[in-house]
């Protein structure tokens, strides 16, 4: 927040945070609407622009306001779920470099994002890379055990008896 001699105020973004919850909602309906209509392209793009807005934060210079704190934690589990569908919509369409920028950022907000690690192992997979997807799925089943006394999901553990054979 800026102010002038005569004490008039204003904000400067300097791409640090944002409050623009009109743009945030529009490109989530312009999405849910495009996969009506299956078009995955334009769900993609839409979706990469909530990702846009959410990635910066929600106000991140008021954190210890708590009046804030439920549309923070509304617009990070909007961020987490996007990133997830974009995840998905990436997979099937081919598109690894997405998949594994989009997972990274998953799993910055979350560790123990399963559908994140079972991407990234997918397409490890998928592009011949045996070595590297068994030492994500291990390192990432060391983790669970490690802090959580957890083992991986079923559907990773599938995963990883299908290619260990």
């Amino acid at each position: 927040i800026c102010r002038n001699k005569n004490n008039f105020y204003w904000f400067e973004m300097h791409d640090q945070w944002w409050a623009d919850i009109f743009a945030v909602q529009y490109h989530e309906t312009c999405a849910v609407n495009a996969e009506q209509r299956e078009n995955m392209a334009e769900v993609i793009v839409h979706q990469h622009k909530v990702v846009e807005y959410c990635s910066l934060g929600f106000l991140p210079a008021d954190t210890y306001e708590d009046i804030f704190s439920p549309y923070r934690r509304k617009y990070d589990c909007l961020y987490q779920q996007t990133l997830e569908h974009l995840i998905h919509h990436c997979t099937q369409s081919g598109m690894f470099d997405e998949v594994f920028s989009y997972s990274q950022q998953a799993l910055l907000l979350d560790p123990y994002c399963e559908v994140a690690i079972k991407a990234v192992v997918h397409v490890y997979f998928q592009q011949g890379n045996v070595a590297g997807a068994m030492r994500k799925l291990k390192d990432f089943q060391n983790l669970l055990k490690d802090d959580l006394g957890l083992e991986i999901g079923e559907d990773l553990q599938l995963l990883q008896k299908r290619y260990l054979k």
